[in-house]
């Protein structure tokens, strides 16, 4: 099984400069917890939930616009390309203590692999298994 099997395609991404209250309200509003940060098509970090909540929060006086996800966002990011596979790209999710990996095509992010979609795909492959063996 390859990467491009389990992987979300609808990715939303944003710019270095968006403001980290505007990349925390897209991800509330798509039930989401992971951005991957492009500048000009390229990928250049990822930011998280927990990446952001803090800095909304402390110090509650500061302008909320000024703190930008290229200032939150961990780079360099790790990524995966579509053709990988799909075991080695779970490896890599355990092994680093990551829950997201940007997929990369052609220096572009067509999708996002994230623990929720390994899980789905071990949980259909062993459905099939099981339905297959009765």
């Amino acid at each position: 099984m390859q990467v491009r099997d389990a992987m979300t395609r609808q990715v939303a991404t944003v710019a270095p400069t968006t403001s980290a209250l505007a990349a925390l309200r897209m991800m509330s509003g798509r039930r989401i917890r992971h951005l991957p940060v492009v500048d000009s098509d390229e990928l250049v970090g990822i930011v998280s939930d927990r990446d952001l909540t803090p800095a909304i929060r402390t110090p509650p006086s500061a302008d909320l616009r000024a703190r930008t996800v290229g200032r939150l966002m961990s780079s360099p990011v790790q990524s995966v390309r579509p053709d990988d596979d799909l075991l080695a790209a779970t490896r890599q999710l355990l092994a680093w203590r990551i829950s997201a990996l940007p997929v990369v095509d052609h220096g572009r992010v067509v999708g996002i692999l994230t623990t929720t979609d390994c899980l789905e795909a071990m949980v259909s492959a062993i459905g099939d298994a099981t339905s297959s063996a009765g």
